[in-house]
């Protein structure tokens, strides 16, 4: 485990939002800091994706990014330094980071997890709602395993989509090569169909940004300690447990895999 640090100047033109742009700029601080550390694999990609400036191609940029350098971020020390100004063609914003990190040794199960929105295909992939749609996501794995879904709203609290709320086991177990379609239980065993959760966002913004994490290892895990407010919500804790304790997590399991979606909510116009 190593400490690093870095630093990273993003000038983001008006079709970005400004929360899109910080979290470019952070994200690709975090890949500079590590890249500086532990090397890449290949020459960073700069190919179409340096062209494009929607949040679409920014989001795919730092998924190719993250996979070519030969380092992990576990967890952030202290808070990223952001600072942004304004310019006639957008904002210029400079983000700086520091974080506990590791050298990638060994290549870790890559599974498949794919957002889905109102439908249980893969062919309903998106990253984009609309206020009461439904969420559902598809999952699959070369390997018997453990899954765990948390999904971070605004208000920098962490809920705790899978397992579900009536299952007591604090996991939820994967077998190998079956894809599943979780938070739908017309596609769910029988044997936990009535334990199933759907869940339907909403936000009370015109737009809001949220993240699902998908965590999966081969090894048995075991969800953070968290709480239910009410009989509608799923179990949550705050943002800052939940990172400590997916630190910890992965300090002590190497085989551990965690990928980020970044979801959008549009709320009703007001």
């Amino acid at each position: 485990m190593k400490t690093v640090a870095g630093e990273y100047t993003y000038a983001a033109p008006q079709n970005v939002t400004l929360r899109e742009a910080k979290d470019y700029a952070l994200q690709r601080a975090k890949i500079k800091a590590l890249a500086d550390e532990f090397g890449t694999t290949v020459s960073m990609t700069n190919s179409s994706f340096a062209k494009e400036t929607s949040s679409e191609s920014i989001d795919k940029f730092v998924q190719v990014a993250e996979y070519e350098v030969n380092g992990e971020w576990i967890e952030t020390v202290g808070k990223p330094d952001i600072t942004v100004i304004p310019q006639d063609d957008g904002f210029l914003i400079t983000a700086k980071v520091k974080g506990k990190a590791r050298e990638i040794k060994r290549a870790k199960v890559e599974f498949m997890a794919k957002v889905l929105c109102n439908g249980t295909d893969d062919k309903f992939e998106t990253d984009r709602f609309n206020t009461n749609d439904q969420l559902y996501l598809s999952f699959q794995s070369p390997t018997d395993g453990y899954c765990l879904v948390y999904l971070i709203d605004e208000s920098q609290k962490a809920y705790c989509l899978l397992p579900y709320r009536q299952q007591t086991t604090g996991n939820f177990p994967i077998k190998a090569n079956r894809r599943y379609v979780l938070f739908s239980p017309k596609d769910a065993d029988r044997s936990i169909a009535s334990l199933v959760d759907e869940y339907t966002l909403n936000s009370q913004e015109s737009k809001e940004y949220n993240q699902l994490y998908i965590i999966f290892s081969p090894n048995p895990l075991t969800k953070t300690i968290d709480r239910s407010t009410t009989e509608l919500m799923p179990r949550e804790t705050t943002v800052e447990n939940f990172r400590k304790w997916l630190a910890r997590c992965r300090r002590n399991d190497l085989d551990m895999a965690v990928e980020v979606k970044n979801i959008v909510i549009k709320g009703h116009e007001k």
